[in-house]
């Protein structure tokens, strides 16, 4: 891992289409960069140490990717997302 403590990092893209719409990319499937108008970034993060009782509590979260996950492991996670507008397309 790249941060200790970083289970996932994501970032999908807000592209406009010609018909007024707009949906969420992930990187590979943007074609037009100059239409994306906006960034959303989704964080998982972990505790570095144990706060649950291990194979005792389990608990279920959905990640990054929109899956449901259950962990036993008694480590504590969180999501967290952010939408970015991007400035030079907010005209557009």
């Amino acid at each position: 891992p790249m941060v200790q403590g970083i289970g996932q990092l994501r970032f999908t893209y807000l592209v406009r289409s010609a018909a007024s719409t707009a949906r969420y990319l992930a990187t590979g499937s943007v074609t037009n960069w100059s239409s994306v108008v906006g960034v959303r970034v989704c964080l998982m993060a972990r505790s570095l140490e144990n706060v649950r009782l291990q194979s005792t509590t389990t608990y279920t979260l959905t990640d990054c990717d929109g899956t449901s996950r259950s962990f036993s492991d008694g480590a504590e996670r969180r999501v967290y997302t952010q939408i970015f507008a991007l400035k030079n397309a907010l005209n557009q």
